[in-house]
């Protein structure tokens, strides 16, 4: 024993003689996290340890997590001016790019993306973002950075405990308590590009502390960045010099409103937002179909309808009431019920010589319950087990299409027969249970298993096992190694499987569910009294029954299909610093393909996903770092240097028009470094703050492709600036 513990002390002693070498050169590090928010405790050797939910369920430490988790604080969401949740994943979470969707902001982890965000799980304070009926949750406008005190980012399966939706990741926004604002907080923004956003936060305690308020809200516009596509870009049927319009977020705006009162062992959250994207591009290749698209089009051409402009426009309502409740003998009752309803509006732009359009609403609801009891033991070692239930019924009650020509709306589809999508109700039932063990003083276990059992509204229904098993080593504070297997899954969405627009189908509601494997090693370190932590992971997935698109269906097969498999492996690192006077975040990852089947690989490379991605944070108080203690003013200074290298990537193009075709299947989007800088000064004067920020800071022109059928370009250079008051009581 004492020869394996020499032979790990000099492991130990190498790698921090390595890293400090590192930060001495390369200066290239930062913090995780500042304050002690959301469950963080401080160790005066090992500096601040954050604690975390999403992974376990229960409160647990990053060193105990069974799989990679990424916490980022608020702390961290303003240093970077964060505008959205999108703007937090690519910046600070590894394997998270951004990926171009048709008609809203989306994501991919690790390289899986489908036409909406509908591969991760998206929760509030706990309760489910995500639509019932798509599976998407938008992570754009409509989800306020303002009210959230830090984000949980589980990399990795997670339906062993969330279930359906959970496939390669779940993200756990955790809002910031009234204390915590302690008064009121309101601000004004204003940028280039017709930005304008308003914002507003008020939060207490009330009876001496026995209650405790936070009520948000939030609402962005902005006319978007009217960018040029010359006729050798221009993709239609007729090319020409156009014009597309870039991260507009207009005709309606974008909001965010809610409340979270807790009153003794209960919590009610309340809260409604709208996504809205204003498609760049349109998606129809001619009134009948909905496979191609890509086209140029005037935005003006096209009335709007209930106030929507091509592109979508999504609400979200939701309420929710959570009970927790510890009992003398350590059993801990946590109880949640919920509903949600969710709006969906959409204008699809068609043919642009005549003018085509399709505008499509949906309407469902969702309801149900979750129960848990946990428990800790002492039966051969130490640990805790945990047993729950989830009940969730959906509904999609309603549905309409109205067509259009010429720019106007000519004929309204809306009846019991022919629905764009069948009506109808879904109903899943779960079982989870998970057993975290102290093996050894050194050695954890942590295993959990979910079954779920949905009732589908028409065809067979569905019963899935989802497990997950970890071990986690930590022979000293200062090092910790997890190895970890997760399975996880997501059924077809409902408006996938009942969509009335192919009527004639040989084998109708036959979609599978898509599956996750994914295996990871991490090991991680904690140097130079906490300072500084390094984080790597070693990932291999299999991605399985994917749901496609295939545009080359033969006549009565559905073009939405299970299509094929992809298999990958990459590895990620996390590297943080921490001064008073700075701080510095580094994150990379290498991602590649292993092997696929009608998917879109080649070689190794994922179409419109890089092999290569990385960060850097830097953020300095001036007045902190030369020492400025004589200064009368504020020293509540953080400037920030933001860089992202985002790698080459391939990207085919294959569009056919009757015309016209457009097929360049290598088609490549060369590497980009970005670069984002600004400030915050908070206390700028009484209780008054200022922030002022460049996004893409030298205007580089660029590339992303995705789920559409060639590479968008991507905004250049936008700024804003924001004044703010926050007061006290």
């Amino acid at each position: 024993m004492n020869k394996h513990n020499d032979t790990l002390n000099v492991l130990l002693e190498q790698i921090k003689t390595i890293y400090t070498i590192l930060i001495t050169l390369l200066t290239i590090y930062s913090s995780h996290a500042f304050a002690g928010s959301c469950g963080s405790v401080y160790d005066e050797e090992l500096g601040w340890l954050q604690e975390v939910e999403v992974a376990s369920g229960q409160s647990e430490p990053l060193s105990e997590v069974p799989a990679p988790v990424t916490v980022i604080n608020s702390d961290m969401m303003k240093n970077i001016g964060a505008r959205t949740l999108k703007d937090v994943l690519i910046t600070y979470v590894p394997g998270m790019t951004n990926v171009q969707s048709h008609s809203d902001m989306n994501v991919a982890q690790r390289g899986i993306y489908g036409s909406s965000q509908q591969k991760i799980l998206i929760l509030l304070n706990g309760h489910r973002l995500n639509s019932h009926s798509y599976s998407n949750a938008n992570p754009d406008f409509s989800i306020s950075l303002d009210k959230l005190a830090c984000i949980e980012v589980l990399r990795a399966p997670g339906s062993s405990l969330y279930g359906n939706v959970a496939l390669t990741a779940v993200i756990n926004l955790i809002t910031k308590k009234g204390t915590d604002i302690n008064g009121t907080e309101v601000s004004v923004s204003m940028g280039n590009y017709g930005q304008r956003k308003l914002s507003f936060l008020f939060g207490n305690e009330f009876d001496n502390g026995k209650s405790d308020l936070l009520l948000w809200g939030s609402y962005y516009t902005s006319e978007g960045e009217i960018a040029s596509v010359p006729t050798n870009e221009d993709y239609s049927r007729e090319p020409k010099d156009s014009y597309a319009i870039l991260d507009g977020v207009k005709d309606p705006g974008s909001y965010d409103v809610g409340l979270s009162y807790e009153f003794g062992d209960f919590t009610l959250l309340a809260s409604q937002r709208r996504a809205r994207y204003i498609s760049p591009f349109s998606l129809m290749s001619d009134s009948a179909s909905l496979a191609g698209g890509g086209e140029s089009y005037n935005y003006s051409d096209y009335r709007q309808l209930h106030g929507v402009g091509p592109g979508q426009a999504a609400t979200f309502s939701h309420l929710g009431m959570d009970y927790v409740k510890e009992f003398e003998n350590n059993l801990k009752l946590q109880f949640q019920v919920y509903y949600d309803e969710y709006e969906y509006n959409e204008m699809y732009v068609g043919n642009q010589v005549e003018k085509n359009a399709i505008f499509i609403t949906a309407y469902d609801r969702g309801y149900g319950l979750i129960a848990q009891l946990s428990k800790p033991y002492n039966f051969f070692g130490a640990g805790r087990w945990m047993i729950g239930t989830q009940i969730n019924t959906m509904e999609l009650y309603d549905s309409n299409s109205i067509y259009g020509q010429a720019g106007e709306w000519l004929q309204f589809v809306d009846n019991k027969q022919y629905n764009i999508f069948d009506t109808g109700t879904e109903t899943i039932t779960s079982l989870f249970t998970q057993i975290k063990h102290n093996i050894t003083d050194t050695l954890l276990g942590n295993f959990g298993v979910r079954f779920d059992k949905k009732d589908r509204h028409k065809g067979e229904s569905i019963d899935e096992m989802s497990p997950r098993l970890a071990l986690i080593w930590k022979p000293y504070d200062q090092f910790n190694l997890k190895i970890s297997y997760a399975k996880s899954f997501v059924d077809a969405p409902y408006v996938y499987q009942y969509y009335n627009y192919y009527p004639n189908l040989n084998n109708p509601f036959a979609l599978k569910p898509e599956y996750m494997e994914s295996y990871q090693v991490t090991p991680t370190f904690k140097l130079a009294q906490g300072k500084i932590t390094s984080s790597f992971n070693i990932f291999y997935n299999k991605f399985s029954n994917v749901i496609v698109r295939n545009n080359n269906s033969e006549n009565g097969e559905s073009p939405i299909q299970n299509y094929g498999f992809l298999k990958q492996w990459g590895i990620e690192n996390e590297t943080t610093y921490n001064q008073n006077a700075y701080n510095l975040a580094f994150n990379l990852t290498y991602q590649a393909a292993d092997g696929a089947e009608n998917y879109g690989v080649s070689d190794d490379q994922i179409w419109n996903v890089p092999n290569w991605t990385a960060n850097l944070i830097l953020n300095v108080n001036p007045f902190e770092l030369f020492n400025f203690n004589n200064q009368t003013v504020s020293q509540d200074l953080w400037l920030n240097l933001t860089a992202r290298y985002i790698g080459e990537q391939l990207s085919p193009i294959n569009i056919e028009f009757p015309n016209i075709k457009f097929h360049e299947p290598n088609n490549e989007v060369d590497d980009v470094v970005l670069f984002n800088t600004g400030f915050r000064w908070d206390k700028l004067w009484k209780d008054f703050f200022l922030d002022a920020r460049v996004y893409n800071l030298l205007d580089e022109d660029y590339y992303q492709g995705g789920s559409v059928t060639h590479p968008y370009p991507q905004a250049g250079r936008w700024f804003m600036l924001t004044v703010g008051y926050k007061g006290n009581w």
